[in-house]
């Protein structure tokens, strides 16, 4: 019943984009064409005697140029509707950004233990939900690490957080599959990767019958130059990346990391006590 539901929510979806793209290019469309038939329609209106009064062209040159006029006014409610939803936006990116950066403030001021860890990037995959322009997000984050089997230590990646839907994230990231292997490189990779189709990727990408996501995005998170794992963001909507979604998982990365290097730095200090005490003396 779930799968048959969220079919339907995305058939809905997916007809409503339809619907608003034919609007977005028909309604201009049409009023150019209504105007650029209005003069030709003028012409074969009758000028002598005041005939053309009566003539039921001079009602339809009438209606063709205010079927323009109303489309145009139509395409200028709608594009102004759309500035409005990108301010709103904006602001609200802004306002959720200040919540990012109180959460890594947050980090800085404590003892930046593997507990505060956790707990960072618990706030950080949980505000993010806010910053991602996308339907239905989900946020999760990976840590490398390594195991000993036969042929010796392998890498993988082993689930740390996750925000935004409810929907349980996949526990681990293995080089037993072609989709462990594909996530296992690209977390040491440099550069983000976007899927908005997963079954052209073929085995690379594995999705279960009743996964709700489409589309995802993976950015690599490094930790003082070196692999450190993977922050994705998914999707129940069959989405093509822009470059807005692209900047703000970036930036939600870049976030991440400082966090990353934060506590670093606090496990390799050797007198903590002393950074302490400096850091009172500056305030």
């Amino acid at each position: 019943m779930k799968v048959g539901n969220a079919k339907a929510e995305k058939r809905k979806r997916r007809d409503r984009r339809v619907g608003d793209a034919l609007l977005d290019w028909g309604i201009p469309v049409a009023a150019a064409a209504l105007a650029a038939v209005a003069p030709f329609v003028f012409e074969m209106v009758p000028r002598e005697d005041g005939a053309w009064l009566t003539s039921p062209l001079t009602y339809v040159v009438v209606g063709l140029v205010l079927g323009s006029l109303a489309c145009t006014a139509t395409s200028a409610i709608r594009t102004y509707r759309a500035r409005e939803r990108e301010r709103g936006n904006l602001t609200k990116f802004s306002n959720s950004m200040s919540d990012t950066i109180s959460i890594l403030r947050e980090l800085v001021d404590s003892d930046r233990t593997g507990q505060d860890r956790t707990r960072f990037f618990e706030s950080m995959v949980r505000e993010a939900k806010s910053l991602i322009p996308l339907a239905n997000p989900r946020i999760c984050v990976y840590e490398l690490d390594s195991m000993e089997d036969e042929s010796g230590a392998i890498d993988f990646l082993k689930f740390v957080a996750a925000g935004g839907r409810p929907d349980l994230p996949r526990r681990n990231f293995k080089p037993d599959a072609a989709h462990g292997r594909t996530a296992i490189d690209a977390a040491k990779g440099t550069s983000h990767k976007c899927v908005d189709n997963p079954k052209a990727f073929g085995e690379k990408v594995s999705r279960g019958v009743e996964a709700q996501w489409e589309s995802f995005i993976i950015v690599p998170l490094r930790s003082d130059r070196s692999p450190w794992g993977m922050l994705t963001i998914d999707t129940t909507v069959p989405t093509r990346f822009t470059q807005e979604h692209i900047a703000v998982a970036l930036v939600l990365a870049r976030f991440m990391e400082l966090g990353l290097k934060d506590v670093k730095e606090a496990a390799d200090d050797p007198h903590p006590e002393v950074s302490e005490a400096f850091r009172r003396l500056r305030e």
